[in-house]
């Protein structure tokens, strides 16, 4: 395997604050300010407050220089029936790499291989920005089994749609939202 992924635990000594700070600017560079629920010392501490969050961060060497850097980075929560991707990012330019959808593939196949996998992602709009971008990235989900759900969420006012793999339930899909709240809304 030419990367490793290590689950944040403030005791975890594999994770230095080198990697911790690189995981902290790529979440500010991958995601505007109106789409950040919480700063990164914020997603720190609820992963050490409920144990049903955890941010994996993906370690290796692209350069291959004998010294791994953090290449990617996922914001999970793990339910009993669910596991939902708050937010996923990979460095830039290692984009032909793959490491995000390495990440994601990691995530959907064994953390979530027997539960229902959710994730977000901006909504298809012809008035968008980045139309084209967003696309590609419905695209990508499609090829790896996710689907549309039918949800909706506006964070920043921006509109994302709720993708699923695997046909969740009426029931359940509420279930996974008013989870999804508690742990958004909770201090």
């Amino acid at each position: 395997m030419d990367y490793e992924v290590i689950k944040y635990d403030p005791m975890n000594k594999a994770l230095s604050q080198e990697y911790l700070d690189d995981t902290e600017k790529m979440y500010n560079e991958s995601f505007p300010e109106n789409e950040r629920d919480w700063t990164f010392a914020q997603i720190l501490e609820k992963t050490q407050k409920d144990k049903r969050l955890q941010l994996l961060i993906m370690l290796a060497d692209p350069l291959e220089t004998g010294k791994k850097q953090v290449v990617a980075f996922d914001m999970i929560i793990v339910e009993e029936k669910f596991v939902y991707t708050i937010y996923i990012a990979s460095k830039k330019q290692f984009g032909i790499k793959g490491y995000g959808a390495k990440l994601g593939k990691y995530v959907m196949n064994e953390i979530a291989k027997d539960k229902f996998f959710f994730f977000i992602a901006e909504k298809v709009e012809d008035t968008a920005e980045n139309k084209e971008q967003r696309r590609k990235r419905q695209l990508f989900f499609h090829r790896y089994g996710l689907h549309e759900t039918g949800f909706e969420r506006n964070i920043g006012g921006v509109v994302f749609d709720l993708y699923a793999k695997g046909n969740a339930t009426l029931e359940e899909r509420y279930e996974y939202s008013k989870i999804v709240n508690d742990i958004y809304y909770s201090k």
